[in-house]
């Protein structure tokens, strides 16, 4: 519920603050007083996008805080929704923010925390149901009437197992049409992926080896220095007899042999002997080594050739195939995976033909069961518009679900036949209507008046009472094209939706204000030579003089005084009854 709205700086209003009740709280007030300026704030904070405009004149900023309560009443799966995102506080109140800045960014905060407004027109949704001055026109609209059918015989259950199995289909028909258009392409394709694996394998190219060769091209190109440095080393460690200087070889035997007399003396000195053994032993191999590399060094033309032919084919390959050895190998990796899902398409195909077929026929089931959900909600539904429309003075009015199917080839198979299906199922439903006696039903968006769709839009809302989850239900000028002789009426319906939802209704109309359980008076003050809108909760003495000047608007006299109590004690005594 609602427990309250503040708004500053925006359009005429300066700083307004408004705590509201349970029940009809009625707002009333002279044309241009920024009544619907109030449920504007409400349609910024959640579902329009604000421009600079609304912004009020000479502020920088404008900003709408909202205040509501999350009771038993509140929709199921609003507080799983706001506690899996972390935006529950832990209390049952939760607030909604917007800061509306000139030339910058809005910013929308639920308890402090910034969020998106896509999310807020979510929350919105589940909070709140506004009927502007058009808005409840959208009855014209017959795509909103299997919405409204949906509610009203709560197919939720049924309607999303469909709607799953529906979304698992259209993936697997997307990825079947995917397979479709290779297998189409197949043997063109499968050759191209040929040339290019053949290439690859050839190739032989391993990771790392474009490296590997440029260091031993380096390696290759500096051939005689190397040699020069190994055979230096050579000398240095191992030497040759020829050699007229002593290698580290020929200076460690003399050492060996000397240790060997030590170590006879002193056989404490055994353990290094055997150490000083082990280097000699190191050091003779390590020559031979080196001396082996150097033989074995071929840099010779045709070898440095061979590599600038081979880092030439690998560079070129890996311009081809992407500009690196990894993206090249990794080319050549999802090219072999192409290949063998090439050669599985067929069975593939044949795996995901049985699958769809499988899960159509699930959805067949589904859709059956929701086409038998609505019609007997339809039924239902046309009973109770009956009783809700004789109680709104149209007790000659027909109103008609019509649920139509759509027959198709390649459709959903039921009993027999195929039907053109979407994710709400089968079936195409609108309301039809037959406004006067022995006229024909006919589609409400070509024969209802803008007076007759306000009454149809509220005696829908009532006969969705039980099933409609949002619980603050705000009507900006339902009256419209409402004569005073419809205005009790609509003012009993407004009230009776009150009992299952908090409602806000702004009226014109005495003969609704009169069954107001709380009543808002909006005026435009001056202040400071700048009109500005305020809002207060009127007495019930000022209830009598508001519903007086509603009746005559211009002076209201003593006999508009007694109308208006009249209406007052007329429409308590209903509600005590009720």
């Amino acid at each position: 519920m609602l427990k309250e709205i503040r708004i500053i700086s925006l359009g005429i209003i300066d700083d307004l603050t408004w705590d509201i009740d349970h029940g009809l709280n009625i707002i009333s007030g002279e044309t241009g007083s920024g009544k619907s300026l109030i449920i504007e704030a409400l349609e910024i904070l959640f579902f329009e996008s604000p421009g600079d405009s609304v912004i009020r004149h000479g502020s920088e900023e404008a900003r709408v805080e909202a205040y509501f309560n999350l009771d038993v009443c509140s929709p199921q799966g609003l507080l799983e929704f706001l506690e899996e995102r972390k935006l529950h506080s832990g209390s049952n109140d939760i607030v909604i923010t917007a800061h509306l800045k000139k030339n910058g960014r809005n910013i929308f905060r639920i308890n402090s925390t910034p969020v998106p407004k896509k999310l807020l027109e979510h929350v919105g949704g589940l909070l709140l149901d506004i009927h502007g001055q058009t808005q409840h026109l959208s009855l014209y609209d017959r795509s909103t009437h299997l919405r409204l059918l949906d509610k009203f015989g709560c197919t939720a259950e049924i309607r999303d197992a469909y709607s799953q199995l529906y979304s698992q289909i259209q993936h697997l028909l997307h990825e079947r049409a995917r397979l479709q258009t290779a297998n189409n392409d197949i043997a063109k394709r499968r050759d191209y992926l040929y040339f290019q694996m053949d290439e690859l394998e050839k190739a032989g190219i391993k990771p790392g080896e474009d490296a590997e060769i440029e260091k031993e091209l380096i390696k290759l190109t500096n051939i005689e220095t190397v040699k020069r440095l190994s055979w230096d080393i050579y000398q240095s460690l191992r030497g040759d007899y020829t050699s007229e200087q002593s290698s580290a070889f020929d200076c460690l035997s003399q050492a060996l042999g000397l240790f060997s007399r030590l170590a006879e003396i002193d056989p404490r000195l055994t353990a290094q002997f055997e150490l000083l053994q082990e280097t000699c032993d190191k050091t003779e191999e390590l020559g031979y080594e080196v001396r082996r590399y150097v033989e074995e060094l071929d840099g010779s033309p045709e070898r440095i050739e061979e590599l600038g032919n081979r880092l030439e084919l690998i560079g070129r390959l890996k311009r081809k195939y992407g500009g690196s050895m990894d993206s090249l190998l990794l080319q050549q990796k999802s090219i072999r995976q192409e290949l063998e899902d090439i050669g599985n398409i067929a069975s593939n195909l044949d795996k995901l033909d049985n699958e769809i077929r499988e899960l159509m026929f699930k959805m067949a089931d589904l859709a059956q069961q929701l086409t038998s959900l609505r019609l007997n909600a339809a039924r239902e539904l046309e009973h109770k518009m009956e009783d809700e429309l004789a109680g709104l003075n149209m007790p000659e009015v027909v109103f008609k679900v019509c649920i139509e199917h759509t027959e198709e080839t390649g459709g959903l198979a039921l009993s027999g036949k195929e039907y053109k299906f979407g994710k709400d199922g089968i079936d195409n439903v609108e309301f039809f209507a037959s406004t006067n006696p022995g006229e024909p039903v006919m589609p409400i968006a070509n024969i209802a008046s803008t007076g007759e769709i306000s009454r149809f839009t509220l005696a829908l809302k009532n006969a969705l009472a039980g099933a409609d989850a949002v619980p603050t239900m705000i009507f900006d000028e339902i009256d419209i094209g409402v004569g005073g002789r419809s205005g009790e009426v609509i003012g009993r319906k407004l009230w009776s939706l009150g009992r299952h939802h908090q409602i806000i209704c702004i009226t014109h109309l005495p003969q609704i204000a009169a069954f107001a359980d709380s009543h808002f008076k909006v005026c435009k003050t001056s202040r400071g030579n700048r009109n500005t809108s305020t809002i207060r909760a009127l007495n019930d003495n000022e209830r009598i003089e508001e519903l007086a000047a509603m009746i005559s608007p211009r002076q209201y006299s003593e006999k508009s005084l007694d109308v208006a109590r009249e209406l007052s004690l007329k429409a308590s005594v209903w509600k005590k009854e009720q």
